[in-house]
């Protein structure tokens, strides 16, 4: 729309443009990805260019075909669903329906455009799996794709302890002329500020792009907002008011600082991006994520435990990961409780666990009691001596928290 409007498009824009006047050349590859539908988690990424599609499953232990309530109201989903529990589907029809993901899928869009022959596996494409492979994990940094961060923890990194930044408050500077120009600005990075004037009354708020001409009888009242902040406070002036160009200053850091700005400081996406390159190694990466338990991260830790629970298959590893997760049961992160909780459930730990993953699903958090009922549904018959507060969750202020205790309420109370 820029580019047919004629108007220069922002560097930050991710997209690029196919008509109008500043069309760019064609890309060489495009990107898709998924991440949490409705009351359901997953993270796949995909990257393909004319010939062929890679995708990438970083929840391999999960199946495509999660219950989601809306997704079940379908008459096709329903369909498919009652073919597969009658065992009337066949070859690539169940793909759907398999129990977990390979890690990496490829495919030959050209001779297979229904994506069913994954040559992930496949010596003789060896090479094309490695490219695109690498073209992924470069968009991967190029975007700060943040979805290797539990929701529960991205929150907290937005609104920490669960409350809204402020958008910091709109800056006034005089221009100057006859009459006067007024110049409004916000240290909040992408804020937008609204304006009118004490003579507009009823005449709503506009959308401030260039400076303001301001009588001498005139006030302007202004406010900022931006997506994921509290709208600043109301603020006025007037002609002869004292400038506020040196106000920025008096700006506190957490008005000022997106998460996003925070988060490139840091390593996390680094470390997560790690821990992840394991899930190809099966019980080869076990020593790995026993040591990544006590990172510094509540996100990393969390990815160790769910990498311990998939691939701790002897005895003794299990003894030793069973030792190791049950101190997460008191970790601060509450995703690494949870994860944490999950995990012993299906060792036989159930318990202490179920104590966790109850007192989580009264969790302020929207997203934490989301992830706590979760689990509770995947641990599925384990959970019947809850189900009391199963039954409460079905109630949450929350629809998706409701939506996932009334498919756990449907699978307990059929048997």
């Amino acid at each position: 729309m820029l580019s047919l409007a004629g108007v220069e498009i922002p560097a930050h824009i991710q997209g690029r443009a196919f008509l109008g006047g500043r069309k760019a050349k064609p890309r060489q590859y495009i990107y898709a990805a998924r991440d949490r539908m409705d009351e359901a988690y997953d993270i796949i990424r995909a990257v393909r260019d004319k010939h062929f599609k890679y995708i990438r499953n970083y929840m391999p232990q999960l199946t495509y075909g999660q219950d989601i309530e809306y997704m079940n109201m379908m008459p096709t989903m329903q369909e498919m669903r009652r073919l597969n529990a009658e065992g009337g589907l066949v070859g690539p029809q169940k793909q759907y329906f398999l129990e977990t993901k390979p890690i990496e899928e490829l495919y030959d869009t050209l001779s297979d455009p229904h994506e069913v022959n994954n040559l992930a596996d496949d010596p003789k494409y060896s090479k094309v799996l490695k490219r695109m492979r690498k073209v992924h994990q470069k968009w991967m940094k190029e975007t700060c794709d943040v979805g290797l961060i539990p929701e529960p923890e991205f929150d907290q990194m937005k609104r920490p302890g669960a409350k809204y930044k402020n958008t910091a408050e709109p800056i006034f500077t005089v221009t100057g002329g006859k009459d006067s120009f007024v110049r409004i600005s916000c240290a909040t990075a992408g804020a937008s500020i609204a304006y009118k004037t004490n003579s507009e009354s009823g005449s709503g708020w506009k959308l401030y792009t260039k400076p303001v001409k301001l009588k001498p009888d005139q006030m302007l009242i202004a406010k900022a907002c931006r997506i994921g902040f509290e709208d600043s406070s109301e603020v006025q002036f007037k002609p002869g008011d004292k400038q506020s160009k040196d106000k920025q200053a008096d700006q506190t850091e957490e008005n000022i600082t997106h998460w996003e700005d925070q988060l490139k400081k840091t390593d996390l996406l680094k470390r997560l991006r790690s821990i992840k390159s394991l899930d190809d190694l099966g019980e080869k990466a076990v020593p790995k994520y026993f040591e990544a338990l006590n990172d510094k991260y509540g996100s990393v830790r969390y990815w160790a435990v769910v990498g311990l629970k998939n691939n701790c298959n002897t005895d003794s590893q299990r003894r030793e990961a069973k030792q190791a997760i049950a101190r997460l049961l008191r970790d601060p992160s509450p995703i690494v409780r949870i994860a944490a909780a999950e995990t012993m459930c299906d060792w036989e730990q159930e318990k202490q666990s179920l104590e966790v993953l109850i007192e989580l699903l009264q969790n302020e958090s929207r997203s934490v009691r989301v992830n706590a009922a979760i689990a509770l549904d995947r641990i599925g018959e384990k959970a019947r001596p809850v189900i009391s507060h199963i039954e409460a969750a079905s109630k949450d202020p929350d629809e998706y928290v409701q939506k996932v205790a009334r498919h756990t309420l449907r699978y307990l109370q059929s048997y």
